[in-house]
């Protein structure tokens, strides 16, 4: 009966996990960063790690003007950021959210495009985007509100994305 069980002699040992494990060879050339995308405004100078960051910077840091308003009346609220837009619609109450092409004052992608593109400069593409700017506010009638054709102050940063229209339409009420 002995004879049928193993002895613990003969039992081999389990391997330890610590013999098995082999270092990973090492790569002979070192790892190299990927190239890093440069703002296409010569008097920028920032880089970017992807072509979003790049997308989100050309919009939100000044390059060129609000693409989006609220459709609304009397509301003259403007930013380029559909989470700020949402956050408007919410806070103010204004109504529904619109569909794209009833809050779109320019099609944002086809500018960026031609930017990326190299079809035309940062300057070329914000020129572009200031006449499609005027061209919608002659339409809906608000030359006077958006005279201001950036729809937010270039030289503050803090309104990055957004526009505070709220002390304007105490104009328009009063002009009622």
């Amino acid at each position: 009966m002995d004879s049928d069980l193993y002895s613990i002699a003969e039992i081999p040992p389990l391997p330890s996990p610590l013999e098995d494990h082999q270092p990973e060879p090492q790569s002979p050339l070192p790892s190299t960063p990927r190239p890093r995308l440069h703002c296409p405004d010569p008097a920028c100078g920032n880089t970017f790690a992807g072509p979003q960051q790049l997308k989100r910077h050309l919009f939100l840091l000044r390059h060129l003007p609000c693409c989006t308003y609220c459709p609304y009346w009397p509301c003259t609220w403007r930013g380029n950021h559909l989470k700020f837009f949402l956050n408007h619609l919410i806070r103010w109450e204004c109504g529904p959210y619109p569909e794209r092409k009833q809050r779109e004052i320019y099609d944002q992608d086809t500018i960026l495009e031609g930017i990326l593109s190299g079809r035309y400069t940062v300057e070329e593409a914000t020129r572009q985007a200031l006449a499609l700017v005027s061209e919608k506010a002659r339409v809906l009638g608000l030359e006077e509100e958006w005279k201001d054709l950036w729809g937010r102050s270039r030289n503050r940063q803090e309104t990055v994305g957004r526009t505070y229209p709220y002390w304007n339409m105490m104009d328009i009420f009063l002009r009622m």
